[in-house]
């Protein structure tokens, strides 16, 4: 069920009675908007390390670019940047990575959204920073609010030696590992042309494997089969520090399988 409600600062919004009843659904937007702005002024004095993205010289500082640039979003506001992320509520502990990444208690809330479309109920997990610094910090780098503007991969502003958790990250964000048909390994990426078509050049370099991109409305892919799919995984999991745990627990089984069948 849909109950319109009139939140305390006087606005009406419909909300899911499951999200009311259970205290998901709080406010019509606006107390997520002073508790954001709140938090990150506080953070700026305090625990937020607003330094994070200057200088790129550690696994976890380019995995987690890959990964806003996958599936994070940049907002300018009048004084400062949200840098948001939001995930499935089971990926709740990879937002809790994040803040932990950041140095501080970062606030994540659940949300529970009703998409008329598919007539289903999605549950996820939101956070969101409030810096003016790391705003400046992405801009430089080349991530942008609007991400239509992000219309290359920022992977050349990556040393070489972390190019492997960039990609991680950006795979971790917006793309696919599992098994094709229920049998053969698969990894694949999505997002702007440019972002597969370098991440398809990485490959090639590395391995010498090549994929097909395929348009998909405004959004592109590329995908590996079989042993390429295992060997990319290897390159991108393996002795990693930071990974989303379930895509990591995937590509683990992949190479645990080519491992009983070399044993």
């Amino acid at each position: 069920a849909i109950w319109k409600c009139q939140c305390s600062c006087g606005k009406y919004t419909n909300v899911l009675a499951h999200s009311l009843v259970n205290g998901y659904t709080k406010s019509c937007g606006c107390l997520l908007r002073e508790q954001s702005s709140r938090y990150g002024l506080l953070s700026r004095k305090h625990a937020l390390n607003e330094s994070a993205f200057l200088t790129i010289d550690t696994q976890e500082k380019a995995y987690w670019l890959g990964f806003i640039l996958a599936d994070g979003c940049l907002r300018e506001s009048a004084r400062t940047y949200n840098i948001s992320i939001e995930l499935k509520q089971t990926d709740r502990l990879h937002l809790e990575k994040f803040s932990h990444f950041l140095g501080g208690e970062i606030p994540i809330w659940n949300r529970d959204r009703f998409h008329k479309k598919t007539n289903r109920i999605y549950h996820s997990c939101r956070t969101v920073v409030c810096s003016k610094k790391l705003g400046e910090s992405l801009l430089n780098i080349g991530i942008y609010p609007r991400k239509s503007l992000n219309t290359y991969s920022i992977h050349d502003k990556i040393p070489g030696e972390f190019l492997n958790d960039y990609w991680r990250g950006v795979v971790d964000g917006d793309g696919t590992l599992g098994l094709k048909r229920g049998k053969y390994p698969q990894i694949g990426i999505c997002g702007d042309i440019n972002v597969v078509e370098s991440f398809v050049n990485f490959c090639n370099l590395i391995f010498g494997f090549y994929s097909k991109i395929i348009p998909d409305g405004n959004i592109f892919k590329a995908f590996y089969n079989g042993q390429e799919a295992i060997n990319i995984s290897r390159l991108l999991y393996s002795n990693a520090n930071i990974y989303l745990d379930r895509k990591y627990s995937v590509a683990m089984s992949f190479l645990a399988d080519t491992a009983k069948l070399e044993g």
